[in-house]
């Protein structure tokens, strides 16, 4: 297993003619947003989705709730996802799995019936060392229930186990324990092919999504993306109107997450830039956060009327009306 920053997860990577931004992964569907709302408890069985698992001391429950960056959660709290299917090799499946947190005041646990048939045989796995220190391929995990050739509360690697399990053995759930005295914030779990994210769906928003050349070239556009990490460094990508290439990419910035995880960027334009569509894309290394299109207009015409002289606009009434202008106002002139 492993943890890092995953934002390459949420919508996948933007492909633009060959050309992989925020990375070399391969893009997949984006993955569900998970809020404190959405999730469940456990009852006599496990369900389906996020779910809380009962303590066997209900006075220890701690607490969870959404906040911009993820789930705060406060141990003790046992947050399992029911939604599974038992694979082949279980330390195999844990190996590419990822939690994404910002600390190690968390421990990554696997509930599971050795005996899938009779649903009997229930256990615990996790490793002994909380975070990423017990997640090393030699960390020592421990089974709260028996296990063949192991008895209840022995310690061994995950491949141990996960070799020590008989046919017909059944996967419940997964997820990770904030145990007693523990508080992290939750942001991103991966296992068996399933991404969850633990934070709001991130946005995109717009100073505009239309201003002439003029205001391009000498006050430019701004934007914020939230959906990062406070202090991480959001990327953004600008190109032209037409081809999207690594040749005609205008602009790359870079701004720093606040305490919110929302970067806000801005960029003027050179002089000479084109009119036309202008295509944005916001993310991490990683992936894409999000995307969004602006219109560069031609500068308009200057405005008539008010603070116009009125000499300038008789004159050009004039020259538009040709004689028969001048003898309107020759008219005009005698009745004066």
């Amino acid at each position: 297993m492993k943890t890092t920053r995953t934002v390459g997860a949420l919508g996948g990577v933007a492909l633009i003619a060959g050309i992989t931004l925020f990375g070399a992964a391969p893009a997949h569907a984006a993955p569900p947003y998970v809020t404190d709302d959405e999730i469940g408890v456990e009852g006599d069985t496990y369900p389906q989705g996020w779910f809380t698992g009962e303590l066997s001391i209900p006075a220890e429950a701690g607490q969870y709730e959404s906040t911009p960056v993820g789930l705060s959660i406060t141990g003790k709290v046992q947050l399992l996802n029911g939604t599974v299917t038992t694979p082949a090799s279980l330390a195999a499946a844990v190996d590419v799995a990822i939690v994404d947190s910002d600390n190690d005041d968390w421990t990554f646990q696997i509930p599971l019936f050795t005996d899938g048939a009779a649903n009997t045989g229930f256990t615990t796995l996790r490793p002994v060392l909380e975070g990423e220190a017990g997640l090393a391929p030699a960390a020592a995990w421990i089974t709260t229930g028996a296990l063949p050739g192991f008895p209840a509360g022995s310690t061994g690697t995950l491949q141990e186990f996960s070799d020590a399990l008989p046919a017909g053995w059944e996967l419940l759930a997964y997820g990770v324990l904030v145990d007693n005295g523990g508080a992290t914030t939750l942001q991103f779990v991966r296992f068996l092919e399933t991404s969850s994210v633990f934070s709001p769906e991130p946005v995109l928003t717009p100073s505009t999504t239309k201003l002439s050349i003029g205001d391009f070239t000498s006050k430019g556009i701004s934007f914020t993306q939230s959906g990062y990490q406070p202090g991480e460094e959001g990327l953004a990508y600008i190109y032209p109107p037409g081809e999207q290439t690594e040749e005609s990419l205008l602009a790359e910035l870079v701004a720093v997450a606040d305490e919110n995880g929302v970067a806000s960027f801005s960029f003027v334009a050179p002089a000479g830039s084109p009119l036309g569509t202008y295509t944005v894309y916001t993310g991490v290394q990683l992936g894409q956060l999000g995307e969004f299109t602006f219109e560069v207009t031609a500068n308009p015409l200057a405005a008539t009327g008010e603070g116009v002289n009125p000499w300038f606009l008789g004159a050009g009434i004039l020259l538009a009306l040709g004689g028969t202008g001048a003898i309107i106002f020759a008219r005009r002139a005698k009745k004066a």
